[in-house]
């Protein structure tokens, strides 16, 4: 493999004259001019420069059309996202969590890569209580996500203009849960959240796309669980949870919105034998269910599964 690369190595140098792939930005800056010729005088190799957009770049270098690609580190750019993480221990049995993130994924836009940039702003506070046989905790959440600029077409004739930022997309919701243990005997415990997504496009929502609408929607989901200790060895448990989401769309003339459904549950039954083996039956249920808005027949799909595990301890 060595004696592989040394021969393309040896191969490469060989040449006369090499392709970089680069960007249209970094040729105009004067980086090759400055530096080509010096080049080309010290070793003799000329060098041809391809100026084109950084995905189209990529690319050539893909294709092996090129034998160096010179562009930007666009996931270096990216890293200008900072997040925040608090822990604040107010009693042994109470503690606040927060969590935040601020700032901007600084990507150029960019129509040969399709990046956008969009600053992030969000926090997440939560309250723990925890008493060993009783579990309490509780938790929100809020996110916007906007974009920095957009391009805008200008009057016949004039040029493309970039004026303040309208699309967003802003997230927040709330969540709680309960979890009671009755050391050895039983374990059980419910939870419940609720949450919404708000999506504005780059024309304000004027034009009321499904697409658009489709973005904005409203989801709730509730659950539990149970274990209970049989017999010495025997471990039986069961739980199930169910969500439910409906966005914004409405078809012309349709009295509903799009709604979708979920739920999923579960029934085991474990045994130790001889303190090293554990013999664990399992048996789910999960149903799905779509109904569009716009008179579609509504989807809807049920699946079984089941199974046996095994875990030797040694």
């Amino acid at each position: 493999m060595l004696a592989a690369i040394g021969d393309s190595i040896v191969r490469l140098c060989s040449r006369a004259v090499h392709t970089v792939a680069s960007t249209t930005s970094t040729e105009e800056s004067g980086l090759f001019g400055s530096l080509l010729p010096t080049f080309t005088k010290k070793t003799g190799i000329q060098v041809r420069v391809v100026a084109v957009g950084t995905g189209q770049a990529l690319k050539i270098g893909e294709h092996g059309d090129c034998d160096v690609v010179f562009v930007h580190d666009r996931p270096a750019e990216g890293l200008a996202v900072g997040h925040l993480a608090l822990h604040v221990y107010l009693t042994d049995y109470l503690r606040v969590e927060l969590l935040g993130k601020w700032g901007s994924d600084n990507y150029q836009d960019n129509s040969a890569t399709a990046a956008k940039p969009y600053n992030y702003v969000g926090a997440r506070p939560v309250a723990i209580l925890d008493l060993g046989w009783f579990k309490f905790k509780v938790g929100a959440e809020h996110q916007k996500r906007s974009a920095v600029f957009q391009t805008v077409g200008g009057d016949p004739g004039q040029p493309q203009a970039k004026k303040d930022p309208i699309e967003s997309l802003t997230s927040e919701g709330v969540g709680a849960s309960v979890q009671f243990i009755i050391d050895p005997i039983v374990e059980f415990g419910v939870n419940a959240a609720i949450g919404k997504e708000h999506y504005i496009d780059p024309s304000a929502n004027n034009f009321g796309s499904a697409d658009t609408l489709a973005k904005s929607h409203k989801t709730s989901s509730v659950g539990g669980f149970a274990n209970a200790r049989l017999a010495d060895g025997w471990l039986a448990g069961a739980g199930a949870n169910f969500t439910q989401q409906t966005d914004d769309y409405q078809a012309p003339g349709s009295t509903a919105n799009d709604y979708t459904s979920q739920l999923l549950g579960f029934v085991s039954l474990q045994y130790l034998l001889a303190r090293q083996l554990y013999i664990k039956a399992e048996f789910a249920y999960a149903s799905a269910l779509f109904q569009p808005s716009d008179f579609v027949p509504s989807w809807h799909n049920t699946m079984y599964s089941g199974g046996v595990r095994l875990m030797y301890l040694y």
